[in-house]
């Protein structure tokens, strides 16, 4: 269909031909709005995520720029504290460099009085042992002195008062065992009285009394049959002598007496017995 326009001023437009189009399907036309809403959606919540994005990134690169100003705030403090340390280290090393010179100094300090303490002691141990000595010699002494002042009372106390000559005596006879097994020691002082000048030429013979095996038991020596044990046993002094020795005794001898006896050509000048 085709219509004339008039125009203004009483002209006839050029005319137009219309043509009527077919409508959609209300169907078809809903799924169009909401393909368009669809896709409206899409582009809003997009723009949304790209702004969160946006934010988050913001946000991370000034908790970073945050972070990375604490690290190197950090990094001062810890810059400054290997500072102080590395300081302290210095003076702790001065200070054990004092302390070792000063331990060497109390060691060689130590060194030298105990060297010094060595010698005294060195030296206290000698004089100790000198002392021990002196004073072993002197209680020797001592002892000897009262042995001899002893034999001399003894000598003095057999001088007669009538000048008689010739008198032979037996002083301090002592008869003890030896630390040997089954072996005694005897020990007497002989000592011939008057004013002569004359030699007693002599011997000695020793009388043990004592029990074996239940029975009484009487021991001799010297042994008559034994010529060098007679030998041993004999004696010669002008005004005294000690006389001393040992003898074995069976075994199983126990001692009761013992009796010594100073014999001249055969006969006895003189005797002295003590009971054990």
């Amino acid at each position: 269909m085709s219509r004339a326009l008039l125009g203004r001023g009483g002209r006839t437009s050029i005319p137009i031909e219309m043509q009527m189009r077919p409508r959609l399907p209300r169907p078809l036309r809903w799924l169009v709005v909401l393909t368009v809403l669809a896709l409206l959606a899409a582009a809003g919540y997009g723009a949304w995520r790209l702004e969160l994005a946006r934010r988050t990134v913001l946000h991370e690169l000034g908790q970073s720029v945050g972070e990375r100003r604490a690290a190197e705030r950090e990094l001062l403090r810890m810059g400054a504290e290997r500072e102080q340390l590395l300081l302290e280290r210095d003076q702790l090393a001065a200070r054990m460099t004092e302390l070792e010179a000063g331990l060497r100094a109390v060691a060689e300090e130590r060194d030298r009085l105990a060297a010094a303490a060595g010698v005294a002691e060195s030296q206290a141990t000698i004089e100790r042992a000198a002392s021990d000595r002196l004073a072993s010699e002197l209680r020797a002494i001592e002892a000897e002195n009262a042995r001899l002042k002893a034999d001399l009372h003894y000598l003095e106390s057999l001088l007669p008062a009538d000048g008689s000559r010739g008198v032979v005596s037996i002083r301090g006879l002592q008869f003890v065992p030896d630390t040997v097994p089954q072996t005694w020691r005897y020990r007497a002082l002989l000592m011939q009285g008057g004013r002569a000048e004359r030699s007693f030429d002599g011997s000695l013979q020793l009388v043990v009394t004592g029990m074996q095996n239940s029975e009484s038991v009487t021991l001799v020596w010297p042994s008559k049959t034994d010529p060098q044990s007679r030998q041993s046993m004999a004696v010669r002094f002008t005004r005294s002598l000690r006389v001393e020795g040992a003898i074995e005794l069976p075994e199983g001898f126990e001692v009761e007496s013992v009796q010594l006896r100073v014999m001249e050509n055969g006969a006895v000048r003189a005797e002295q017995r003590v009971a054990i």
